[in-house]
């Protein structure tokens, strides 16, 4: 007789191998600690960092917003160029910030490709 949980780690194994997992990483008939260690976290490990890539970059886009409240930063050219209407004020500190973004981008996504199997 074959159980819920022999289905579900079947199925899994046939899932994980069409994904491109080794098959040692998928042999988990001897320990379900081991199952749930190298096949469900490394298909749960993009959505997280995803989530975490995503916090990070609308963070340091919401960190411009401090120079409302007197912090400076790079919000603070930003909303002295909109009260002067000065473009290149607005860009001083738009561009960093900006690129201050794409940088934490590009690193969550080198450390994707490094913890993702």
């Amino acid at each position: 007789m074959v159980s819920g949980p022999e289905i579900k780690i079947a199925w899994m194994i046939g899932d994980g191998l069409g994904k491109g997992f080794v098959s040692w990483w998928l042999d988990v008939r001897k320990n379900l600690e081991h199952h749930a260690r190298f096949t469900h976290y490394p298909l749960a490990y993009r959505s997280i960092l995803a989530g975490i890539k995503t916090s990070a970059v609308i963070n340091i886009g919401t960190a411009t917003l401090g120079a409302l409240t007197g912090a400076g930063g790079y919000g603070r050219p930003i909303l002295t160029g909109v009260r002067l209407d000065n473009i290149g004020l607005i860009l001083q500190g738009a561009i960093p910030a900006a690129a201050l973004a794409l940088l934490a981008q590009g690193a969550f996504e080198l450390a994707e490709r490094w913890i993702v199997p």
